[in-house]
């Protein structure tokens, strides 16, 4: 129970402490919510522009396996892949290749600038003195780190639910399958927060180490963050179908001040880790 009541101790110091330091720096909290605002602008209009256009691709091609399929399926002769080695399906497959490409690089190189900046405002916030050069040199080593980790972690994911739900004897159910993959998801996503939280120190040792041996500390603080993230998404996004003028007003006046409050709570917890580590 002491060690209970000290570890909550330790969270609602770590809060009180994140919240003086963003209170006071008032001016990076008027640059980080408009850096939020055109990320989250960007990134959605990017997502519609490139969907528009894959999506076209991907139509075209289930049309043509479509059509492909149904003559292999009437046709008594020798099998013709004429459909699939035709130049609309060559076209239609390359045009999807390469709007995804686009896709993922687009939003790895706004994610480097847009992220990248607020995380180094988060930690200016946190009272931390940052070098810029070393900063931008780890924030982009550790967000390419984690991209290809996105992929294993994905790749994972897909083979859990696929073996749930398509393995002639499976040990696992579906919904079995859904919490393991949203434990792999959660379990990500503290290492990667910890990790941008931890810049500009040494990053990828003490992201594992630090994580697993002082979890006590800096999952509370995790779980913190978390919420208010899901309450600064939810809110307006329920408030959308009251009044869009309500839910835009909700975003930068609550929402984005409360995510940046979010990240500055993990620069503050990652900076005592270290200095008592």
């Amino acid at each position: 129970m002491l060690q209970d009541h000290t570890l909550m101790k330790k969270l609602f110091d770590t809060i009180a402490k994140a919240w003086k330091a963003f209170a006071a720096r008032k001016e990076l909290l008027l640059l980080a919510v408009p850096v939020d605002f055109v990320f989250y602008w960007l990134l959605a209009q990017l997502h519609y522009e490139i969907f528009n256009r894959a999506s076209a691709a991907a139509m075209q091609l289930t049309a043509l396996m479509g059509k492909q399929a149904e003559q292999l399926a009437t046709s008594e002769a020798v099998p013709d892949l004429a459909t699939l080695q035709s130049p609309e399906f060559t076209n239609a497959f390359h045009q999807l290749l390469m709007y995804t490409g686009i896709f993922i690089a687009s939003a790895i190189a706004l994610w480097l600038v847009g992220k990248g900046i607020l995380w180094f405002i988060a930690h200016k916030t946190a009272d931390k003195k940052v070098n810029a050069a070393l900063f931008v040199k780890k924030f982009l080593g550790m967000t390419l780190f984690w991209a290809l980790a996105l992929v294993v972690v994905m790749t994972i994911a897909l083979n859990v639910l696929d073996y749930a739900l398509f393995s002639p004897i499976p040990l696992i159910g579906e919904g079995v399958a859904n919490f393991i993959i949203f434990l792999l998801f959660a379990v990500f996503a503290y290492f990667v927060f910890l990790s941008y939280a931890l810049l500009p120190n040494k990053v990828f040792i003490p992201t594992l180490t630090l994580g697993l041996t002082r979890w006590k500390e800096l999952v509370p603080v995790h779980l913190v963050g978390m919420l208010l993230y899901f309450v600064a998404v939810s809110v307006p996004t329920s408030l959308v179908k009251v009044s869009i003028y309500l839910s835009l007003a909700m975003v930068l006046l609550i929402s984005l001040p409360a995510i940046a409050f979010s990240r500055a709570l993990w620069a503050t917890a990652a900076q005592q880790v270290v200095k008592h580590a």
